[in-house]
This record gives C-alpha cells, sequence and structure tokens, in this order.
C-alpha cells in the first residue's frame, strides 16, 4: 500500500509565495481597509493560499490546528478548494462557527453544507466538532456544546466569516436576545444561544448557536469574505462609530487589526 505523506510547511518557500502573490496583487493584508478583488475567483483562490499557509504553518509549530468555518453560500467553492489541500489534515480541527437551530438533514443546517463541500478528500482527515445536539432549543445545549468545543486545539489558527446587510457576522445578529452573551468580551464561554428577529436576511430561523467573541477574535486570522455593492456599503456603515447591538460585525473591529483580514468583490 503506498502512503502519499502531505506536504511539510516550509517557511521559505511560503515566503517566496507570499511576495510573488503580492506582486500580482493576490495578498490579503489585515486591518480595517477592504481588500478588494475583481472577481470571486480571484478572492477565493487567495483566502484558499491564505488559508492553508496558516493552517500548514500552525500544524508545523503546533502539531495540531484549528480552523473555524462558516456558512452561507460565498465561502463553500473555498471550501471545495480547500478539502483537497495538500496538508495534514489528520492534525486538524474543523469548527462551526455558527448553526441555525435545525436538523442535520435539514438544508438549511451549516454543518451539512460544510460536511458536504469541506470535510471530504483530504480534508476528511480533519476532526469535526458542529454546535447543533439534540436539545429541543439551543440555550438548552449551551453546556453540552461548550463540552464539545473544551476538546479543540484553542485558539484558532484561522476563522473565515461573512457578514450581511444588516451588519451581522457569525450569528450575531442585530438587537438579538441572547447578543450581550455572544459578544461580551469578558466571557469565558466559547459559544451562546442566540434567537434574531425575524428579517429577510435570517428568514424563518431565528434560533442560532454561535461562537462568542472572544473564541473569534482570538483566532490567528478572521477573514471576513463579501460580496456585492450593498455589503460594501454595509462594511463602510460599520466602520463609522456606532452601537456594537445594531451592527455587531462591530465588535471585529474591538480585536486586534492585524488580525482582521476583510474581502470584497463586486
Amino acid at each position: 500500500m503506498i502512503c502519499v505523506k502531505p506536504a511539510v510547511y516550509n517557511a521559505r518557500a511560503w515566503g517566496k509565495v507570499r511576495r510573488e502573490a503580492a506582486q500580482e496583487g493576490r495578498i490579503i493584508r489585515p486591518g480595517a481597509k477592504l481588500n478588494e478583488f475583481e472577481t470571486r475567483e480571484a478572492m477565493l483562490e487567495a483566502a484558499r493560499a491564505f488559508c492553508v499557509e496558516r493552517l500548514a504553518a500552525a500544524i508545523a509549530r503546533r502539531g495540531g490546528a484549528l480552523f473555524l468555518v462558516s456558512g452561507g453560500s460565498t465561502p463553500l467553492p473555498l471550501y471545495e478548494a480547500l478539502s483537497e489541500a495538500d496538508i495534514d489534515w489528520s492534525k486538524a480541527t474543523i469548527a462551526l462557527v455558527d448553526e441555525r437551530w435545525v436538523p442535520l438533514d435539514d438544508g438549511a443546517s451549516n454543518e451539512r453544507a460544510v460536511r458536504a463541500r469541506l470535510h471530504r478528500n483530504r480534508a476528511a482527515a480533519a476532526r469535526f466538532i458542529g454546535l447543533k445536539t439534540d436539545h429541543a432549543c439551543a440555550a438548552d445545549a449551551v453546556e453540552a456544546v461548550e463540552e464539545r468545543l473544551a476538546a479543540a486545539p484553542w485558539p484558532a489558527d484561522v476563522a473565515v466569516l461573512g457578514m450581511g446587510a444588516d451588519g451581522h457576522t457569525a450569528s450575531w445578529f442585530p438587537n438579538a436576545h441572547g447578543l450581550d452573551a455572544a459578544i461580551d468580551s469578558d466571557t469565558a464561554r466559547r459559544c451562546a444561544a442566540v434567537t434574531a428577529h425575524v428579517s429577510p436576511i435570517t428568514g424563518a430561523h431565528v434560533e442560532r448557536m454561535t461562537l462568542t467573541a472572544p473564541a473569534i477574535l482570538q483566532a490567528g486570522a478572521q477573514l471576513v469574505l463579501m460580496t456585492g455593492e450593498e455589503k460594501k456599503l454595509a462594511f463602510a456603515r460599520a466602520r463609522a462609530s456606532g452601537p456594537v447591538d445594531d451592527m455587531p460585525v462591530r465588535a471585529l473591529f474591538l480585536g486586534d487589526p492585524d488580525r482582521l483580514y476583510p474581502c470584497w468583490v463586486p
């Protein structure tokens, strides 16, 4: 039986890749300023290289990596590409950023979508941590989910996030019930139950489980992927001063700006 070993992280080789990417405008830079791309393909290819480099470096440095992933349509092609990435996925843990409180076989389930696109091929070797349990409601499941998350190698190395036109990220929805607990910078919890107000963005699935602000902000890199003019305008509004409760994505700006990597494409 032939065993194909994953590539070993090489800092010098990755340095060369980063220099070439910078020259071609494919590098993703930190800070609250948008990294703008001309096409979705360009943004997703840059995001793929970004994630692979950081996950491989974490495995080489500390023997494991924690990759936090969100649902939604924008990152799915990224996950498909990453599922074939030549890294040692057996030393990686994939955990969801948030989840709708629906059965795992429901079309709205983030776990269902992420497993189908990311947790396969080479990445099938990774440990996977979902946020949905058999509890009737998310609030009753917090302790059980905390126990699941405790098994992960914190802090996370990369968190893939999105942002809605309403200024939400993860399941931190504007003025949602439970939002205060979710974005409390002093909480020791890694997850919180949230019930959003029904809107065109939430749809009918307003009950959620989400990672907390400390769990996400402690990640080595928070990669925020956005598409369309409406979200570009929303991001600009979020960067202006105002209540975090009104645009919870502002909680990301309270963290280390050198860990925030916002990306946008028309």
